[in-house]
C-alpha cells in the first residue's frame, strides 16, 4: 500500500480503483504486482517514440475458489481504465 501511495504521489495518480485494491485484505504479492504493472505502464509511456520496448500486461490469477481473483482483477482493470491505460476495464472471467 505504501508504494501505491508513493506512486500515487510522485505521478499525481487518482484512482479509486487502486485505492480499493489496495484497501483489501491480504493479497500481499497482488497488490505489489499491481503496482509493478503500473510502474512499467508508467515507464512505457515516458519512453521517447523510437524506443520499442513493449512488454505485454496480460496477468493470470491462479487460487481457490472465494480467495479474491475475479475482485482483485476487475479493481486493477478499473484502474487501469481510470489512469488512461485501457479504453474499457473489461475483464475476462
Amino acid at each position: 500500500e505504501s508504494l501505491w501511495k508513493q506512486v500515487q504521489e510522485t505521478h499525481r495518480l487518482d484512482s479509486p480503483g487502486m485505492d480499493q485494491l489496495m484497501g483489501l485484505t491480504g493479497l500481499a504479492a497482488v497488490k505489489m504486482s499491481a503496482v509493478m504493472v503500473l510502474k512499467e505502464v508508467l515507464l512505457r509511456k515516458g519512453r521517447p517514440a523510437g524506443v520499442d520496448a513493449n512488454v505485454a500486461t496480460n496477468m493470470l490469477f491462479l487460487g481457490n475458489p472465494g480467495c479474491g481473483k475475479t475482485t482483485a482483477a476487475k479493481l486493477l482493470a478499473q484502474s487501469m481504465h481510470e489512469l488512461g491505460f485501457l479504453s474499457d476495464d473489461f475483464v475476462e472471467t
